[in-house]
């Protein structure tokens, strides 16, 4: 929806700009954001409307949403209404939605969040197992939370002020920073670094943030991220 000023990107092959239906139809986006789903309708009713804006309709969006019920383990729960799932079951219903078109690249924004620690990892576990290895999908995730950057990622792209500082796989990053180093360290290092180069009063103030989200002001209690 919005074109680049500059540049060129490809994805799976496609210009962004030349070929931007061709883009569309070979990616798939997994959101937390419950309220782009119908909440009085159940998660079969969701998952067959969205399918016919693929131009899905009949049998074939009915036999697609069946298999897909199956693939994130909700074909118990398929004629439920989406008000009375939990938060893992609407991740995976988010999941079962991406993959309508069947595409070749996957796009995940913060997939685990809101969750408990348990159901996060149960989900993190199906993202690899079943998504990855099974279906052999590519998947792009954008996250805060660098375990499971490490968990599930075999490149690692860290951004700080909005470029990309760094690119590796996990063990190469840590490697460069020592034996003993986590994802963390290098998000930190490389933070750490780009105060320093502003050489300016933007860095005054700040301290570590223990979550390993970067830096922080010293500000009581609204403490704002950085």
């Amino acid at each position: 929806m919005v074109l680049p000023n500059g540049g060129e990107a490809r994805i799976n092959g496609y210009d962004i700009e030349k070929e931007s239906r061709k883009v569309r139809e070979s990616i798939g986006l997994v959101t937390t954001d419950e309220r782009s789903f119908y909440w009085r309708l159940t998660g079969r009713q969701n998952l067959e409307f969205f399918a016919s804006l693929h131009d899905f309709y009949s049998d074939d969006a009915r036999n697609m949403v069946a298999e897909l019920l199956e693939v994130v383990d909700l074909r118990s729960h398929a004629d439920e209404r989406f008000l009375n799932y939990s938060a893992g079951m609407k991740q995976r219903m988010a999941i079962a939605r991406g993959l309508l078109n069947d595409p070749a690249v996957l796009f995940m924004d913060e997939p685990t969040r809101s969750l408990d620690p348990g159901a996060a990892q149960g989900l993190r576990d199906f993202i690899k197992e079943q998504i990855v290895e099974e279906r052999r999908k590519t998947l792009f995730i954008s996250t805060h939370n660098l375990e499971e950057a490490e968990q599930l990622c075999d490149r690692v792209a860290i951004f700080d002020d909005g470029k990309i500082k760094v690119v590796g796989s996990p063990e190469e990053l840590k490697a460069n920073l020592g034996n003993g180093s986590k994802l963390s360290d290098v998000f930190l290092h490389y933070s750490v670094k780009e105060f320093e180069e502003r050489g300016n009063d933007s860095s005054r103030g700040l301290r570590p943030d223990k979550r390993g989200f970067g830096y922080h002001r010293g500000l009581g209690r609204r403490r704002g991220g950085i």
